[in-house]
């Protein structure tokens, strides 16, 4: 049908534009048969997204001899960069120089965009440097890149560069500094940066406000927090619903509750977003019950996976393990699929509540939908909390099997992931939220360490005799509170949970989840890991551990 239609009309791009993907091939090689202008039809195929159909009719101009002009470089230059063709865009810098397109704006502006988007930002760098006069548009580009890897000394000195050329740069490239920033968690230089550009007269609009509350958060600066969101109330910027998610989410970060819930309550209409905020804010300052509340009350909104998510985060870490699994269940009824951030959140709340089936169920979940990363350490460590807490002696049936097991964990989590298993240990074994390597989440009772002295032995349970017990504060206040057990697998979403007793009530194995943790906590690699230090030990205590679970 194209063959019949182009020769009739003279208008070929409009032609190119009604023709169906199925047809653009004929019109290709009709247009290659006749000679129609190659860089018109370059034009339009890179307006149609068709940007292999762009390479083909480069490569036959050149075959042609048809030297490409100022129009046709910028397009084929893009074309690369949508292609993800670095070597190519390599080719056609290189091409455009020895062309003498080496100072044109429009070619180098195109160039410089490529290798920005493919972080070559030393390339891109030198072609800033070559470019005659730079646009506003090509220079926020480079330093919002430049700011979003966390190289502030480059970024400064390119923005002084910038404004010293006479470049006015507008708001969009502060937001994108200050965007930039924050993401590369520069977070005082981007609350400096909004503070200049509120210095230098200009007026902060919803992105420059939600892009700066998140740094105010991480750096609990309040105070800070709370000029913000006077500006806010003052510009007329609360029905924007980035810039109330981010002041709830600014406020949880602080440890204000009360301004957090204040701020939600003030919302006209609520938005999925914010509640995601409210529910993370709340569980963070250790609100579980209210953040639950909440989250019941959302139930009927379109709730996403990062909703969901939160939740089942907030109680897997505040000891409301069952409730962990029952919103897990109930994120299947509704139908949400569950991501490489949900499992992990999971498999320690059946690590403490001994749910070796829902543990299995959840790793042969991560297997069949690829989610392998992150998983394995976390689920060795719950694996060897259950295996401690219920099967010592069936596992380990040796005197010294617990040194053994402990041994095993960290060398399964060295071939797993030895990069990250510092923060599984500190997060997951001692309780230590992430950024803090100094304060326990939970506090616990100055413990001695454990010696094979002071252990009972195997089939006596622990007692209070004068001595405190090796416990963790978590695991004494799980003991004095019956639980149910959790013994039907994740197969069955719709049937309610219960079981048995779990072995924390009849506490007659030597080993707990408090006593596994304790000891862990006194490893030497138990707070910072490196792989050669694991190495070393690795090699050292194998033939010793090995020596002394034989005797």
């Amino acid at each position: 049908m194209a063959r019949l239609v182009l020769p009739m009309l003279e208008n070929f791009s409009h032609c190119l534009c009604a023709a169906t993907k199925a047809s653009l091939s004929q019109a290709h090689a009709h247009i290659l048969k006749n000679g129609i202008s190659l860089p018109e039809t370059i034009q339009i195929f890179s307006k149609l997204d068709h940007f292999g159909h762009v390479i083909r009719v480069f490569s036959y101009m050149l075959t042609q001899g048809i030297v490409p002009d100022s129009r046709v470089f910028p397009t084929v230059i893009k074309t690369c960069a949508a292609l993800s063709a670095l070597q190519t865009g390599k080719q056609m810098h290189c091409f455009a120089l020895v062309s003498g397109f080496g100072l044109d704006s429009v070619v180098m502006s195109s160039l410089l965009h490529m290798y920005v988007q493919f972080d070559r930002l030393k390339e891109a760098r030198n072609v800033f440097d070559r470019l005659p006069q730079p646009g506003v548009v090509t220079s926020s580009a480079l330093i919002s890149r430049f700011a979003r890897k966390g190289r502030v000394k480059e970024t400064m000195e390119l923005f002084h560069q910038t404004r010293h050329l006479g470049v006015e740069l507008n708001l969009v490239s502060w937001n994108g500094m200050i965007s930039g920033f924050n993401r590369s968690g520069s977070y005082l230089d981007a609350v400096l940066m909004f503070r200049n550009m509120h210095l230098e007269g200009l007026k902060p609009d919803g992105t420059s406000v939600s892009s700066v509350l998140p740094a105010v958060g991480d750096l609990e600066m309040p105070l800070m927090g709370i000029q913000i969101h006077c500006y806010v109330i003052k510009q007329g910027l609360g029905p924007d619903k980035f810039v109330v998610s981010a002041l709830i989410d600014m406020y949880g970060k602080c440890a204000c509750a009360s301004e957090m819930s204040g701020v939600f309550d003030e919302m006209d209409e609520v938005d999925v977003g914010a509640c995601n905020a409210l529910v993370t804010g709340l569980s963070r300052n250790g609100l579980v019950d209210n953040a639950l509340e909440v989250f019941r009350q959302f139930k009927g909104m379109d709730l996403n996976v990062v909703s969901w998510t939160s939740m089942i985060a907030s109680c897997s870490q505040n000891g409301k393990d069952i409730k962990a699994l029952e919103l897990f269940r109930e994120m299947q009824t509704e139908g949400i699929k569950p991501n490489s951030v949900t499992i992990p959140c999971l498999l320690p709340a059946c690590g403490n509540i001994a749910a070796l089936l829902h543990g299995k169920a959840a790793h042969c979940f991560s297997l069949r939908n690829g989610i392998f990363n992150d998983v394995y350490v976390k689920r060795v460590c719950g694996f060897a909390a259950m295996i401690l807490l219920d099967n010592t002696e069936d596992y380990f049936p040796c005197r010294y099997g617990i040194l053994l097991c402990v041994f095993l964990i960290f060398l399964a989590s060295f071939i797993c992931n030895a990069q990250v298993l510092s923060t599984v240990a500190d997060q997951h074994v001692l309780d230590v939220p992430p950024g803090d390597d100094n304060t326990p989440a939970r506090a616990s009772p100055p413990v001695a360490a454990p010696t094979l002295n002071n252990v009972p032995p195997f089939g006596k349970p622990l007692s209070n005799q004068g001595q405190q017990s090796p416990l963790g504060y978590r695991q004494q206040q799980e003991l004095n509170q019956p639980r149910s057990g959790l013994t039907q697998p994740l197969s069955s979403p719709n049937q309610p949970l219960s079981g048995t007793s779990v072995p924390f009530s009849a506490l007659n194995q030597p080993f707990g989840a408090g006593d596994s943790q304790n000891l862990l906590r006194n490893l030497p690699f138990a707070s910072e890991v490196s792989v050669v230090r694991t190495s070393i030990l690795g090699v050292v205590l194998f033939p010793l551990v090995t020596l002394m679970a034989t005797l």
